[in-house]
């Protein structure tokens, strides 16, 4: 006996073709097995790679599956949601994952910096620019009032 599962995908873990099989009996005995494709009507991929080779020509045969892109960029890509369904219209899954151990900045680099460095640099790298000097005074402030406790 075999278990079909489900004919066809519902999970990203479940890349393999699926199918089933049709088993020919003549009096009582199996005379043949037949693996029949399940069909697919839209196939699922999932793609872990940099921007750039997610958005490469390498993928483009992928551009009409259901997605999941996981982007490993060591900095978030500005526009990366728009970017990518751009390119994956039927992306159902875009997210931007680090490896810790690539990663700029290590923890210990990180403690060796004092707060206001700390938010300068997220904002620099989150942002993909540097503030202005009008916004560099406003996070100032702000993490002033909250470092004395003072309220609006």
């Amino acid at each position: 006996m075999r278990y079909s599962g489900s004919p066809i995908a519902f999970s990203f873990s479940e890349t393999r073709p699926k199918s089933s099989v049709l088993l020919t009996f003549e009096g009582g005995t199996l005379v043949e097995e037949e693996l029949i494709p399940a069909p697919v009507w839209r196939p699922i991929v999932t793609i872990e790679a940099p921007l750039a080779e997610v958005l490469s020509p390498a993928h483009r045969d992928d551009r009409d599956k259901f997605a999941r892109i996981l982007v490993t960029d060591p900095a978030r890509p500005a526009d990366l949601t728009t970017r990518v369904r751009a390119a994956f219209p039927h992306a159902l899954e875009i997210r931007h994952v680090v490896d810790p151990a690539a990663t700029r900045h290590s923890t210990a680099d990180t403690r060796r910096l004092d707060s206001l460095s700390v938010l300068r640099q997220f904002m620099t790298e989150s942002g993909h620019r540097d503030l202005t000097e009008e916004e560099n005074q406003v996070m100032v402030a702000a993490w002033e009032a909250v470092r004395t406790g003072e309220k609006e």
